[in-house]
């Protein structure tokens, strides 16, 4: 039924049902009310969702990401090296893979009661981000100031297990990672970012992790 709406009111209703679930990160908070029309093609193009039972398996450490997950309702019970995180309605998981080609996972995460997920697909997300920076959009080249901030990370004292894991931070973290990005200044880089297929190449060979 849905897909017979019109594009425009389609558009709306995806929307009306994500932007809220990506609002709980910082970061997608300040790149939305940026720029609308970014916010509207990552709505419409990068998006997939997944409902889980519980003990269903999100992922394997090993597995290549194919996601950055939001949490929209559940609770998700994240394992490294032996320790245990459990994440509630509005946290995020495996964030670099949309900022670092071909991210493994580093953990294993299984659900722990029904839960829905929402998922941003790096490829196509990373190609609304390029298709907004060639025309200059406010929303996508803040995000790449964020990107390089996010991937030149160290990483959280106190937190050796989690860090730079597939949960690289809260939300205090990553309003830190955000004031960073706001006084980073490279116009070598932005003179850079709008060429074609920027978010697609830039960050193919940054950092390994384990």
């Amino acid at each position: 039924l849905l897909r017979d709406l019109p594009d425009g009111l389609r558009k709306e209703l995806d929307c009306e049902v994500f932007l809220p679930v990506f609002s709980h990160h910082p970061m997608f908070q300040r790149m939305i009310a940026l720029d609308n029309k970014l916010a509207g093609e990552i709505c419409t193009k990068c998006v997939s969702e997944q409902a889980l039972l519980a003990k269903d398996v999100l992922f394997s450490k090993g597995a290549v990401a194919e996601h950055m997950y939001f949490l929209h309702s559940g609770q998700l019970a994240y394992q490294r090296s032996g320790e245990e995180m459990l994440l509630k309605t509005g946290s995020w998981l495996s964030e670099a893979c949309l900022w670092m080609e071909d991210w493994a996972h580093l953990g294993d995460c299984v659900s722990t009661k029904r839960s829905d997920l929402v998922g941003l697909k790096p490829k196509e997300f990373r190609t609304a981000l390029n298709k907004s920076m060639l025309h200059s959009g406010l929303g996508a080249k803040f995000a790449f100031r964020y990107a390089l901030t996010f991937v030149r990370d160290e990483g959280k004292e106190g937190e050796v297990v989690f860090r730079c894991s597939d949960f690289w931070g809260d939300n205090d973290y990553i309003i830190g990672l955000l004031a960073r990005a706001a006084s980073f200044r490279s116009s070598r880089s932005e003179s850079q970012a709008t060429s074609s297929n920027m978010f697609q190449n830039m960050f193919r060979t940054v950092g390994k992790f384990s």
